[in-house]
């Protein structure tokens, strides 16, 4: 079975250099590419990928707001040109964190984690509980917020917000 997988990066030659490297790994269906963060929370849930190789760094929402705003999560390989947000990756529970620039060895070890994760040889259920649960704890503060309205998502910065409420279940 092939996983099939997206690629988000906000950068046109890290997305190109990805996909000539998936394209010599058989175990991988790339189904899609994202360059920022919202067109990559629309993708993830148009097309369910089984496997996203997401950037940190990216304008409007980031790689850890992405997997804030999704409901089931992938699985996630975090591909960025930053080390320092390695431990934060992990505490996500992130599958694999390749850092810029790395090699079609190390990247092909990273999907094959993916392959073991999905053919049964290990469970993610927890790994994916305790990313909620780490990301509900953190104690930063937001900067943005990404809203769904009308089957849209709008990234509004929390300095622009002067007011929010509910209404029978949705949000003004």
């Amino acid at each position: 079975m092939k996983l099939r997988t997206l690629i988000v990066d906000d950068e046109t030659p890290a997305r190109e250099r990805l996909k000539s490297l998936l394209a010599r790994n058989d175990a991988v269906e790339l189904i899609g590419e994202a360059e920022d963060g919202k067109s990559a929370v629309e993708m993830i849930e148009e097309r369910n990928p089984d496997l996203v190789l997401l950037d940190i760094q990216m304008p409007g929402l980031d790689g850890f707001g992405v997997i804030k705003m999704l409901t089931k999560p992938p699985l996630i390989i975090f591909v960025t040109a930053y080390d320092q947000y390695a431990i934060q990756a992990f505490e996500v529970n992130a599958l694999d964190y390749l850092l810029k620039p790395f090699t079609k060895v190390r990247l092909d070890r990273a999907i094959e984690k993916a392959n073991q994760g999905l053919s049964g040889k290990a469970d993610f259920t927890p790994k994916i509980d305790a990313l909620f649960r780490t990301l509900n704890k953190q104690k930063r503060y937001l900067e943005r917020v990404a809203v769904r309205h009308e089957g849209r998502i709008f990234v509004t910065p929390v300095n622009d917000i002067d007011w929010i409420g509910a209404e029978e279940g949705a949000i003004k």
